[in-house]
């Protein structure tokens, strides 16, 4: 029921019968006419509520429509011809969008020329230029970084990575290992027990042999498995954090660089990347070297964060999307990335397993309370049967947070 043009335009615009109201006093003004006329362009029924209100109504006089007439309305005064069925507001912010993005993505283009990742995943056709689109604008420690994706592959990567001594000049300092540095603040850590379960994953290539652990932070892998290796060797460029630790063990090394060992003698029975992999700068040159340093029949392990995460990629959690993108993290692997990466290295016996390191719980503290730690203060709403039932269908699914891979020569 309505007397006026903009309500009109709702009952044509959604295909609904119009009633039109007036009284004897509106007819006397300006607007009863104008009432009886829109009222006859979409042949709506007209009621005059001064006399006619006590007047029997049918049913079928009222929800019928003149669809000729509400479509010459629809064509005279509502829209223009092949324009879409959408409000107007959402027509010229899906032109901007479009034409903005065009333009970013024509600048950002110019800018991953100089980006070392970008040219490794076009040189091996991982992504296309024309494939690509921005994923996000900004990371958890810097408001104007942005990812691409790459939207057949699914690789997602950073527009600009660091610079060569990046890690070699950040001195981490003890406190900071309690704290995730971000744009917003800083927040406490949640970490897991990362180390005990790869001890356990990984027991039958580290016991009784030589092993390194390259990017091995703190050295806590190191330290808490000496007691199942023959011999262990740490490679950490941020130093400071091995010093965090305590005294050097007569069982285990740690050096600055992988160049500190090129006169090392011995070669390893495994190699290990724990979350490392994605930050570096010239990844597959790095692995050649280390492939030098590994025995005939020596194994390769590397553990990433994955691109398909079901947060990321499937839910699209906007909080966890905003904390998990950091600029250190230059690429999220697909296993059609790590796999191409360890075969242009000289790794060609590879295989790439999906595994889920935060449960539901954690899971469950993005959804609701948009932030990390899920894990620890969820930590009693599921049972282990319900989180790994969950953690077997995102395995299932190729969904899981973190992807590993197990190579030999």
């Amino acid at each position: 029921m309505l007397h006026a043009s903009t309500s009109v335009s709702y009952a044509v615009l959604f295909k609904k019968p119009a009633i039109f109201l007036t009284p004897d006093k509106l007819k006397k003004s300006w607007i009863g006419p104008r009432i009886e006329i829109i009222a006859q362009s979409v042949n709506g029924k007209l009621i005059n509520i001064s006399n006619n209100i006590n007047d029997e109504l049918h049913n079928d006089e009222f929800f019928k429509i003149d669809e000729k007439k509400y479509k010459n309305y629809l064509k005279q005064y509502l829209k223009t011809p092949k324009s879409p069925d959408l409000p107007l507001w959402e027509i010229i912010n899906k032109y901007l969008k479009k034409n903005i993005t065009q333009k970013l993505m024509k600048y950002s283009l110019e800018k991953l020329k100089k980006n070392k990742i970008y040219q490794l995943l076009v040189k091996y056709k991982l992504i296309k230029s024309k494939n690509l689109s921005i994923f996000h604008y900004k990371t958890r420690d810097n408001n104007r970084l942005k990812s691409f994706i790459d939207r057949s592959s699914n690789i997602i990567f950073l527009e600009k990575t660091k610079k060569k001594n990046y890690y070699e000049n950040k001195k981490t300092k003890f406190k900071d290992e309690k704290y995730i540095k971000t744009s917003f603040g800083k927040l406490k850590d949640h970490p897991l027990h990362d180390t005990n379960r790869r001890i356990v994953q990984f027991k039958r290539f580290i016991k009784g042999k030589k092993i390194m652990d390259f990017g091995c932070g703190t050295g806590s892998f190191l330290y808490n498995s000496k007691f199942f290796f023959k011999k262990g060797v740490g490679i950490e460029l941020d130093f400071n954090r091995i010093k965090h630790v305590g005294k050097k063990d007569n069982k285990i090394e740690f050096f600055r660089s992988l160049k500190k060992i090129h006169n090392f003698t011995e070669k390893f029975d495994t190699i290990f990347l724990f979350h490392v992999f994605e930050h570096l700068i010239n990844p597959i040159e790095t692995l050649s070297q280390l492939r030098l340093k590994l025995k005939k029949n020596g194994y390769l392990i590397i553990e990433v964060p994955h691109a398909n995460d079901f947060l990321l990629k499937k839910l699209k959690v906007k909080s966890f999307i905003n904390f998990t993108l950091w600029s250190e993290h230059l690429i999220l692997h697909t296993k059609q990335s790590l796999k191409c990466f360890l075969e242009k290295a000289g790794f060609n016996k590879n295989k790439i397993f999906f595994y889920q390191r935060y449960n539901l719980s954690n899971h469950i503290g993005w959804l609701i309370c948009n932030k990390p730690g899920g894990h620890i203060f969820f930590n009693k709403m599921f049972t282990n049967k319900e989180i790994s039932q969950y953690n077997n269908i995102l395995i299932k699914n190729r969904s899981t947070d973190n992807i590993y891979s197990i190579s030999r020569l």
